[in-house]
């Protein structure tokens, strides 16, 4: 935050077997710093811990787990609100405004501006610049793991004319989780 002019946010939010996802993209001229954090309710624990590295992201600081639905909005809630908000560098916060119309309101209220970004196919020309920044050394990672997890679960997959984050076929359910990619891409939009 410290290094970053301007700061965007991505929100994904998930379910009670999916991960919910906060990406912080600040920006520095023609650099990019990415922060995450991501929350999980304690059922999506409980059934995935056994096949991926949960106790590693929470010892890391990377993923915390909810008791309570809500829990993980609250969260984000505080934490765009709180030190991004009141940096006074916060340009937007992009969202599938479909999954989070209560904090999309909220946000709101405090001067935020929420910005709504298709998903799907319609992330082409967006996936696109992430790539680009990524091989170009422009996208600077703090070295968080869970993110890293994500990254290497994600696969692109053509749309029509379009490419859409999605993970390999045999894996569309369980516990290869791409929710922290989506966020980078959303947050870059």
């Amino acid at each position: 935050l410290n290094r970053s002019e301007w700061v965007y946010c991505g929100i994904d939010a998930g379910l009670k077997d999916d991960a919910t996802a906060l990406v912080v993209l600040g920006v520095q001229g023609e650099r990019h710093f990415v922060w995450s954090q991501q929350w999980l309710h304690q059922d999506g624990y409980d059934l995935r811990a056994g096949q991926v590295h949960y106790d590693e992201f929470i010892s890391g600081g990377e993923l915390k787990i909810v008791q309570n639905v809500g829990e993980d909005l609250a969260d984000i809630y505080e934490v765009i609100t709180g030190k991004i908000l009141k940096s006074g560098k916060l340009s937007s916060v992009a969202v599938d405004q479909h999954k989070l119309t209560g904090l999309i309101t909220d946000l709101e209220a405090q001067g935020v501006d929420v910005v709504s970004v298709p998903q799907g196919w319609q992330l082409t020309r967006f996936i696109i610049h992430t790539d680009r920044l990524i091989h170009e050394g422009k996208l600077t990672h703090w070295g968080g793991e869970m993110l890293r997890f994500n990254m290497q679960n994600v696969q692109l997959s053509e749309r029509g004319r379009g490419l859409a984050l999605t993970k390999p076929n045999e894996m569309w359910r369980g516990a290869f989780k791409i929710d922290g990619a989506v966020c980078l891409v959303m947050a870059i939009a």
